[in-house]
């Protein structure tokens, strides 16, 4: 434990010190504090307080409160002030063990458990603990499980069941979804049940040690709940469940985290589970198994794949007037009949070679190239005619390794390279020239719900609770040949998310995909979606990826400082662990286990800057 001692006046009796997670996201360590007299009936572990830190005054969390050892915290400095109510003592615990799986400081989650403004009343969400006898009755089948659901799974009644088995043992239940709207969805379903549910974090002051169900998104790991029973997260794969900022930490993870902590039953729901979680400490179990083996469309949607060749603005036409068919006979509402599908922003044209159908890719980096006379395109023309119109291109270039080639495909050295496809941007209006109605463009920003029949989104488009009759993916590839280590439950779980979006009216998911022998494409025909992830498993261990060996990624200036560090700390029970030098200032830890990999971290000298850790790194 560090301590703070500077010009501070001795004093003669100290009853109680507290240990004190510090707002400072460099500092890892608690540092101890006395507590004053006047407060020692107003704060306890996980209080919101105010401490003296060098020339400044900082906010921090009491992590631990012990009695004074004597002579050596005579001098330490005293807190300045209760600030605020905070998360539960069994949460705080979770907070520190978050800390050491992602090497970053316990304050990073301590916010997460935390209200938004400050709360002076005590709330008394002590958890209850039970004995084996206790456990074994109260958790809802397996411990902890990932459950194999079709995309047109119910969740309120999942939600509904699970709640009524908690309630008679009087334990809460923390559903997490991977956003704001189908969060709303959600508590609109449970309100329709009779079940009147709590919103984390706007909810904080009613969560009690009454039998509860909290929603939320990925923060809601970390609510205060009096006694938890199990945690729901859906759809865990989902890109939300992942933290997008350092330390990049995992919904799933920090949920088995608190299970294993709680002694909670822990569920992952949903119909492309995060491919990580499917190692031995969670079991997978299907209630319906005959669901699976046969492929989802037998029970949600029917689908379709289709090559791209062809002139495809008069597919989207023939999908047009299915979807109009499909929405008219649809018992249903829906929010729109056509989707299309389409990842990529902006005017940017992919370029494809006419001759084998490859897509352009850089040579050095792998990234898809641009041709430098696309620039050339005028955007007041005609789209139909500017997106048909076959451009000559000078020179290819990579936006993202700044190299460049001459115009040759890579596979064939044919030269009758073309661009394919533009943007959502410039695709938007041109459906509207094909199809003559409005089409409306959905993004991650978008906030408004769209009034046109067909729109028009990236692959964020899926995630929100809507329903369609038609989902039209314009090119699959991007999905399914991306390079990346998640491709295969990317794309599985995208397919997952259309067949959700028509699964009320029954309707149609149009994939176009080129090329043959892909195992994506395959599995797809062949409506065996599990056999994607069995390859993937297989294709994993044989290479050494997770979850049979554990990485962490190691960036930044002092990376190489860092990397040392590792290196010299190897201990004989991590002697398999070993440190792999990946490019400037780029480094790999690799582990067989993750508790091995986390020991390894934290027994070497971290710099205090300049380093950067991503645990389980999915851009490998």
């Amino acid at each position: 434990m560090g301590s703070n001692s500077q010009q501070a006046e001795p004093r003669r009796h100290l009853v109680q010190v507290a240990e004190v997670v510090v707002d400072v996201a460099a500092l890892h360590t608690p540092f101890s504090y006395a507590i004053p007299d006047v407060m020692l009936d107003s704060v306890k572990v996980g209080t919101k307080v105010k401490v003296p830190f060098g020339k400044r005054i900082d906010y921090g969390w009491i992590v631990e409160i012990r009695e004074s050892n004597g002579e050596s915290d005579r001098k330490l400095k005293e807190i300045t002030k209760s600030v605020s109510s905070g998360p539960a003592s069994d949460v705080v615990e979770l907070c520190i063990a978050a800390s050491k799986l992602w090497g970053c400081s316990a304050a990073q989650f301590l916010k997460l458990a935390s209200p938004k403004v400050n709360i002076r009343t005590k709330l008394d969400r002590g958890p209850v603990g039970l004995d084996q006898k206790g456990y074994q009755q109260y958790t809802y089948g397996e411990r902890a499980g990932v459950i194999w659901e079709a995309p047109n799974f119910d969740e309120a009644s999942w939600v509904h069941s699970l709640f009524e088995f908690h309630r008679s043992s009087a334990r809460s239940i923390i559903v997490v979804l991977p956003n704001e709207s189908r969060v709303g969805g959600l508590y609109a379903r449970l309100l329709e049940l009779g079940i009147e549910a709590l919103r984390y974090p706007e909810d904080y002051q009613k969560i009690d040690g009454d039998p509860r169900v909290v929603l939320g998104s990925r923060s809601a790991i970390v609510a205060s709940v009096g006694q938890l029973g199990a945690i729901l997260l859906v759809d865990a794969c989902d890109p939300s469940m992942r933290d997008q900022r350092s330390p990049y930490w995992e919904a799933w993870r920090l949920a088995k985290l608190r299970s294993d902590i709680s002694g909670c039953d822990l569920m992952l729901l949903g119909s492309a589970p995060p491919i990580d979680a499917l190692n031995k400490e969670l079991r997978q179990r299907s209630l319906e198994r005959g669901r699976y083996t046969s492929g989802w469309s037998a029970s949600v949607s029917y689908s379709r794949l289709i090559d791209l060749e062809g002139d495809q603005f008069k597919k989207i036409g023939e999908y047009r007037s299915i979807a109009a068919g499909i929405a008219k006979r649809s018992e249903y509402p829906l929010d729109f009949e056509m989707a299309v599908i389409h990842n990529q922003k902006g005017f940017t044209s992919q370029l494809v070679c006419q001759a084998c159908s490859s897509i352009q890719l850089c040579e050095a980096c792998g990234s898809v190239v641009h041709g430098v006379a696309e620039a050339g395109i005028n955007p007041l023309r005609s789209r139909v005619e500017s997106l048909r119109s076959k451009v000559v291109v000078d020179e290819l270039y990579c936006a993202k390794c700044h190299a460049t080639r001459p115009v040759v495909c890579m596979k064939c050295a044919s030269r009758r390279i073309r661009p394919r496809r533009s943007g959502i941007d410039r695709l938007g209006p041109t459906l509207e020239g094909v199809l003559s109605e409005p089409v409306a463009s959905i993004s991650r920003e978008t906030r408004d719900h769209p009034q046109s029949k067909v729109v028009l989104g990236t692959e964020a488009l899926l995630y929100r609770d809507l329903s369609a009759a038609v989902v039209v993916f314009l090119d699959f590839d991007d999905f399914s040949f991306s390079l990346t280590i998640e491709r295969a439950p990317r794309a599985t779980y995208l397919y997952s998310r259309a067949s959700k979006l028509v699964s009320r009216s029954k309707g149609l998911v149009v994939i176009q995909h080129s090329g043959s022998g892909d195992q994506i494409r395959e599995s797809l025909e062949a409506k065996d979606i599990r056999s994607i992830y069995r390859s993937e498993l297989m294709n994993r261990k044989e290479v050494g990826l997770a979850p049979y060996r554990f990485f962490a990624k190691i960036t930044g200036k002092k990376a190489q400082l860092y990397a040392d560090q590792l290196s010299l700390r190897s201990s004989p029970q991590n002697a398999d662990n070993e440190v792999v030098e990946m490019g400037k200032d780029y480094f790999l830890l690799r582990a067989n286990d993750e508790q091995g990999l986390i020991s390894s971290l934290q027994a070497a000298t971290r710099p205090s800057a300049g380093v950067r850790i991503e645990m389980s790194p999915r851009s490998l």
